[in-house]
């Protein structure tokens, strides 16, 4: 993420010698359009709401990961909101993501269901 920001909002070309990513006089363009830039993070863990708290930045919630990893959707964005407060910051925007299926016949809905509950089986 310290890449990406570096690269969106770097005005001059940017240098990078990191464990996993070397590159040097990289410049992407365009550039957002967004000023100050506010990512949303996707968040499943706690140290993915700390990044997005430290950096001023929005969160967004797959409800079944709050309700598991702070017991609910309330409860995670309240320890966001204290989280981005602890840091200096205002509590930015908060989202949940929803997964919804639609499909144009009974047909489609039965490969569809037939898919998910494989992969969930797999899972076990």
């Amino acid at each position: 993420m310290d890449i990406l920001r570096r690269a969106w909002t770097s005005e001059a070309p940017i240098s990078h010698h990191g464990k996993w990513y070397q590159f040097d006089n990289v410049d992407v363009r365009p550039k957002p359009h967004q000023q100050p830039l506010r990512p949303f993070v996707a968040s499943f863990s706690r140290p993915s709401m700390e990044m997005a708290a430290k950096n001023d930045w929005n969160i967004i919630y797959a409800p079944f990961a709050a309700a598991m990893m702070y017991g609910s959707l309330a409860d995670a964005v309240k320890i966001y909101q204290d989280t981005c407060s602890s840091y200096g910051n205002t509590p930015r925007r908060a989202n949940c993501s929803y997964f919804i299926h639609i499909c144009d016949s009974p047909a489609d809905d039965q490969y569809a269901f037939d898919g998910a509950h494989r992969r969930l089986a797999s899972a076990d």
